[in-house]
């Protein structure tokens, strides 16, 4: 059942592609709590997506049961 995972990637994307109409439809992503920056619900999925001007940007995609650690960058 290899197409298993094939189907799922292209239901998600399916599902993204709507953001380029509703860019806005989704809730804003707690943790890092900024307007152009969004996720979208496909359970068991959550996509994280960065609204620009002109695109999408998909920025991360993984199962909806798992923190999201956000690494500070040392300087």
């Amino acid at each position: 059942m290899p197409h298993i995972g094939e189907d799922f990637v292209t239901a998600i994307l399916k599902h993204c592609g709507m953001l380029q109409i509703h860019p806005d439809a989704d809730r804003i992503a707690p943790e890092f709590n900024m307007d152009h920056i969004r996720e979208l619900i496909h359970a068991p999925f959550r996509v994280v997506y960065l609204k620009q001007a002109k695109e999408i940007v998909l920025i991360r995609v993984w199962r909806s049961e798992r923190q999201l650690e956000l690494i500070e960058n040392e300087t």
